[in-house]
């Protein structure tokens, strides 16, 4: 159940201070995710500073309008759930290669191009994993991660954040995209979490400023 004490907007335009300390963790977290891609691939992650977004299903323009880029490609979601839930949405857009991962991650070069779908939810769980575990880790909390799995092959990344399946109505999006060159690959991250979780996730960054 929603708690309809707290107004979705508050949070960013009173308090700059948490919206910082949560863009911070995010950035380290997801440093750490990037260190594990790196390694796998010996080539340097590209990250862009995570952006937030107060998200309503209503207002699928305002988002695309707020968001540094909106992705179209094959989308991947993997569920997390304990002191706080919601879910990742990772859209890798098409031209890649995958070919140094795939081999990084036991995949011949034949099973990279055969075996592509199941290659992206491995990417996916590192990169999800490392993290939330990092933002778990920092907020001293326990999150238990789910499986991955393919959404879409084609759609705006957009698209599946609003669509009426979905468990929320509003929510709060960290936004981060990260590249590899050698890979050609450019892709983004949706961490999304249900408005009821918000004011769990702010008492855990208080604890942090105090």
């Amino acid at each position: 159940m929603t708690d309809t004490s707290m107004h979705p907007e508050v949070p960013i335009e009173v308090d700059e201070l948490r919206k910082d300390a949560l863009q911070e963790i995010f950035n380290i977290s997801m440093g750490q995710a990037a260190d594990s891609l790196a390694c796998l691939v010996k080539d340097r992650v590209y990250l862009s500073v995570p952006q937030m977004h107060w998200v309503e299903k209503s207002d699928v323009q305002d988002l695309k309008a707020a968001m540094k880029r909106v992705p179209k490609g094959i989308i991947i979601c993997q569920p997390f759930s304990g002191y706080l839930k919601g879910e990742i949405l990772v859209c890798y857009e098409q031209g890649a290669d995958f070919t140094v991962i795939g081999e990084s991650l036991a995949y011949t070069k034949e099973q990279v191009q055969k075996w592509q779908h199941e290659l992206l939810l491995d990417i996916t769980n590192i990169l999800g994993g490392a993290c939330l575990r990092g933002v778990a880790d920092q907020l001293n909390i326990r999150l238990e991660f789910g499986a991955p799995n393919l959404i879409d092959r084609h759609s705006e990344v957009t698209t599946i954040l609003l669509n009426s399946s979905s468990i929320w109505d509003k929510a709060l999006v960290m936004e981060i995209g990260f590249s590899v060159q050698s890979m050609s690959m450019t892709s983004d991250i949706l961490i999304c979490m249900p408005e009821q979780y918000i004011n769990k996730l702010f008492k855990c960054i208080d604890h942090l400023l105090e």
